[in-house]
């Protein structure tokens, strides 16, 4: 999962123009502390909703209260696990979300990060988490889901996405229920499939668990 895929469907960038009694109440209505600013389709900072609450004048506009301080843009590639290091670090309520050329693509809501986590991870039940990249002309759910049952396997969680640059390159990630994979590595490689990463030692998944961790104690600041 990638920031591009997770963009907000209501939240967009401020205008330094904006009134900060308007920010605001966008801000309150989709319950965000922070929101990027953008000219031209770039960012150039951010505002929070604790300094345009009161603001010097009645109409003043946001652009003498925009902040550099803290990091509020991501590049659309990033991965689901490096937006949570991002989050936490920063504690911020969401995120612009850039392409390579710097445009503004458009904003990562803290709250869909922590739904897509809850929907792929459950750090509660054992299971690893193994990448295969592949040609999408060899692409066979049905096929895989053999391979990984015929090694005592489920597949829990599954995410396809195409490979950045390419048009018939596919990641496949899946979340297995057991820790334990070695068998299904061999019959994978015995099948030519490329793993590309593998989770499934208890160092690595404590490594996932911490990070997520992190991010659910900033929820809850």
């Amino acid at each position: 999962m990638r920031a591009n895929e997770i963009l907000s469907d209501k939240l967009f960038a401020l205008k330094p123009g904006d009134r900060c009694s308007k920010a605001l109440e966008l801000m309150n209505e989709w319950q965000v502390s922070h929101l990027p600013v953008a000219l031209n389709n770039r960012v150039t900072g951010y505002v929070t909703s604790d300094e345009i609450a009161f603001p010097e004048e009645e109409d003043d506009i946001i652009e003498k209260y925009i902040r550099n301080e803290k990091a509020i843009k991501v590049g659309e590639q990033i991965h689901l696990l490096d937006l949570v290091k991002f989050f936490a670090e920063s504690s911020v309520s969401c995120m612009a979300v850039v392409d390579e050329t710097d445009m503004l693509k458009g904003i990562v809501d803290v709250k869909d990060v922590l739904r897509e986590l809850n929907e792929f991870f459950s750090f509660s039940v054992p299971g690893s988490i193994l990448t295969i990249e592949m040609s999408s002309f060899d692409y066979s759910i049905s096929e895989l889901g053999r391979l990984v049952e015929s090694n005592d396997l489920k597949i829990t969680g599954l995410h396809i996405r195409h490979v950045k640059g390419t048009e018939n390159r596919l990641e496949i990630v899946l979340k297995l229920n057991r820790n334990d994979i070695r068998g299904l590595l061999a019959t994978l490689s015995r099948y030519n499939y490329q793993v590309t990463s593998e989770t499934v030692n208890q160092e690595d998944l404590q490594h996932l668990k911490d990070r997520y961790d992190s991010f659910i104690k900033y929820l809850n600041i």
